[in-house]
């Protein structure tokens, strides 16, 4: 990921940064405002994956897909995903979006998992900075 201007005035208005400042995981309550975002980070030439949790009924479920939609190495828990994670191809001039979609419904079955797999993903994401 490009490093953020600072000084230059513009950048404190972009939508990453403005993300970006409140943390690497921001949660959306709205479906039409993801939607705008995930266009703003399209257009500025962002990899962006998204991930449907309402079909997961395990663990098992999530890994796949973050293994099959990322193309890294399936993963087996959090330690192996953590360390899958650094394949991901991030641009440098701008980055990569992941976006779960009704991971809410995943919470109601495993809300430990969901929390260690957004940790590990914030977590993950200051590695790219």
């Amino acid at each position: 990921m490009a490093p953020f201007k600072l000084r230059e005035g513009e950048d404190y208005q972009r939508l990453d940064w403005s993300l970006l400042k409140r943390g690497a995981v921001s949660l959306s309550f709205k479906r039409e405002i993801l939607e705008q975002y995930c266009q703003w980070f399209d257009q500025n030439a962002y990899h962006l994956f998204r991930f449907d949790a309402s079909g997961w009924h395990s663990r098992d479920d999530c890994y796949e897909e973050l293994a099959t939609t990322l193309q890294i190495e399936r993963c087996f828990g959090p330690d192996a995903l953590e360390d899958s994670l650094i394949e991901v191809d991030v641009p440098y001039e701008s980055g990569t979006l992941l976006v779960f979609e009704h991971l809410d419904r995943f919470v109601r079955k495993d809300r430990q998992f969901v929390q260690d797999l957004l940790d590990i993903l914030a977590l993950s994401s200051w590695r790219f900075l």
